[in-house]
């Protein structure tokens, strides 16, 4: 009798087991960027007539960051076509994070033209209707690439924990950084100097590189928001401690779909993360081609 139950129960386990979302194992694909530079990427293939997705993590980061990974998985399980790239920061096959200290020669104009050669692997993959997600400071990125000359198959930005810089240092200290970084540039470009840019406070650049980045205040990201030549929807945690409490109406404002996820911080981690996923499959859910 003890065995049959035993035979029952494992049985009832292991169907219960088969009834959850499979997640399709990452391929590895590598990417020429340069002659000397190449980037790689998890690529899994979804259903026919889904939207593919291309998720760019954060500042400094990798695709293993873990509200990246975390909703590469979930969408991966539930067919869409997913393109998880590491950005290089002019690093052959990046597969670590990058420290503040570390030596940072990149611009954001490298990480624009890798997001929009990954957008192009994918028109090769036959896939024509393309979705940029972007967590934290990599939104600066593709708010940037949004408005210049977007390829026809981004239908739509979503952007995750969109950053409001105004939050991290007051107008005159912006100011004066930014002054610092142009007199080294016109002085001694190729010169490294310590800078303090989003949760860095010895961000050791060349004048180039750190003002690349750090031009997104609060205007400038609510005004290319304005003049996207693409849909931008924003999600955002009520507990994220890298906004102003005024940030959401703002975003509003500027023309972004905006969710505000209740008890969610930066990372939508805990519980937060079901919702987010949840409000993410509902916009790629209006992409889906009935058939």
């Amino acid at each position: 009798m003890i065995n049959i139950k035993v035979n029952v129960y494992l049985l009832l386990l292991f169907a219960g087991f088969s009834l959850l979302p499979s997640i399709s194992k990452a391929q590895i694909v590598d990417l020429n960027i340069t002659s000397k530079i190449t980037a790689t990427a998890d690529y899994r293939e979804g259903k026919t007539g889904f939207p593919a997705v291309i998720l760019i993590h954060g500042f400094l980061q990798t695709r293993e960051s873990p509200t990246i990974r975390r909703l590469a998985d979930e969408l991966a399980s539930n067919g869409y076509t997913t393109l998880s790239p590491t950005l290089t920061l002019g690093i052959t096959k990046r597969a670590q994070s990058l420290g503040c200290e570390a030596i940072h020669k990149h611009i954001m104009e490298d990480d624009k033209k890798e997001i929009s050669l990954w957008v192009e692997w994918l028109n090769s993959k036959k896939q024509k209707n393309i979705v940029l997600i972007g967590h934290s400071r990599a939104n600066n990125v593709i708010l940037s690439y949004l408005n210049e000359t977007p390829d026809q198959s981004v239908k739509k930005g979503i952007l995750i924990s969109l950053p409001d810089d105004d939050f991290t240092s007051t107008a005159q200290d912006r100011q004066k950084m930014v002054a610092f970084a142009k007199q080294n540039l016109k002085n001694s470009p190729n010169t490294l100097a310590p800078y303090k840019i989003a949760f860095c406070d010895k961000y050791m650049a060349t004048p180039e590189s750190y003002l690349s980045f750090f031009g997104y205040s609060r205007n400038v990201v609510l005004n290319s928001i304005k003049t996207s030549k693409k849909p931008i929807e924003v999600i955002l945690g009520n507990k994220d401690e890298r906004m102003m409490k005024d940030w959401p109406d703002q975003v509003k404002e500027s023309g972004a779909s905006i969710s505000v996820i209740n008890d969610a911080n930066h990372f939508f981690s805990d519980q937060a993360e079901f919702e987010l996923n949840d409000v993410v499959m509902k916009s790629l859910r209006s992409l889906q081609v009935r058939r």
